[in-house]
């Protein structure tokens, strides 16, 4: 099960989003999701695997969009980083 938690703040389904993974074996993964790639191999990246990491990858972005910040950690359909 995946949650939005984050949005571009437009409001927009169309916006970019941070996702959050609730199943117990990826609980706490973040991705880097699109309305139009959602669930597509290779379309999502992990942006973080703990909360605290989310919050420093924001931090690290300065208030840009975050998609261009690439964290290294594959992707949500890969297995585990």
């Amino acid at each position: 099960m995946r949650f939005v938690i984050a949005d571009d703040g437009i409001g927009s389904a169309t916006a970019p989003h941070v996702v959050i993974d609730l199943h117990a074996d990826r609980l706490g993964r973040c991705y880097a999701a699109g309305w139009d790639t959602f669930g597509l191999v290779g379309e999502m990246p992990i942006v973080a695997v703990t909360i605290a990491g989310l919050i420093s990858w924001l931090l690290e972005a300065g208030g840009d969009r975050p998609g261009g910040h690439d964290r290294g950690y594959g992707d949500a359909y890969q297995p585990d980083p």
